[in-house]
């Protein structure tokens, strides 16, 4: 699979990349500055994603097998998995043909997890960009993509809201990836590309990361403030949500 044209990386890609981290970051117990970083991160979703992220043809392969959804290494059933990787491998691991999960509102169909969105080269880890989950889901009127990343208790709401925004963004400038699902599921005839996508901050429904004081818990309202004015602005839906997996349900966090 061909997440657009193969171009040669370069150091723009690595400090566009390095800005959204700079403007999830913040230090002390509260988001002292947060207007000026809305309007900060809004601008950056606007502007265009410099060249040489795209990553090449074939070389994720292993997202396009439909026998795997869990595509860590720890896939084997009796390996141990810790924080998120939990959370990814009790949505994935059974299937969704057997054991019903419901996607904020919609059925899930299919995913898969460790999803790559840039080529590795772009600055190391630095530039290396990954989603934790793609899920295909549908309501009563159409499939449509949740492209997700998972919390337990690392970093906070604003710090996750702000990285799934540059995991989204390069999602949706590659039609290439917008098309995974087609190539996995050939027989559900989704035809033309997904465009309805939308990002998930998801965390346990637990109070270990949006009710944690102090830091965590505050940083909740000023995340909520950058997704509702983003959406307003451009339409973009991103959303933060919580996992139970007794009842096997990603539902909106509204605390």
């Amino acid at each position: 699979m061909q997440f657009g044209m193969a171009t040669a990386c370069n150091s723009e890609f690595s400090e566009w990349s390095r800005r959204w981290m700079c403007l999830a970051k913040f230090s002390g117990k509260r988001l002292v500055d947060e207007e000026s970083r809305i309007a900060s991160v809004i601008a950056l979703w606007k502007e265009s994603i410099p060249p040489g992220w795209e990553r090449e043809r074939g070389r994720d392969s292993r997202l396009l097998d439909p026998r795997r959804r869990y595509c860590r290494g720890n896939y084997r059933q009796n390996s141990v998995r810790r924080g998120e990787h939990v959370i990814e491998y009790e949505i994935l691991n059974p299937s969704p043909r057997r054991v019903p999960t419901t996607c904020l509102g919609a059925k899930l169909v299919d995913g898969i997890n460790a999803v790559p969105l840039a080529k590795d080269a772009c600055g190391g880890r630095r530039g290396n960009v990954e989603a934790d989950m793609l899920l295909l889901v549908r309501d009563e009127h159409a499939y449509r993509l949740q492209l997700i990343e998972v919390k337990v208790t690392s970093d906070n709401a604003w710090f996750a809201a702000v990285e799934n925004l540059r995991q989204l963004k390069l999602f949706l400038a590659s039609p290439e990836a917008r098309r995974l699902f087609h190539e996995r599921c050939p027989t559900l005839g989704l035809g033309q590309e997904l465009e309805d996508v939308m990002g998930v901050v998801l965390a346990p429904r637990a109070h270990e990361f949006y009710e944690a004081p102090v830091k965590r818990r505050d940083s909740v309202a000023p995340a909520r403030r950058l997704l509702k004015r983003l959406r307003d602005e451009t339409g973009v839906d991103t959303r933060l949500a919580t996992w139970d997996p007794h009842e096997r349900v990603i539902e909106e966090y509204m605390s």
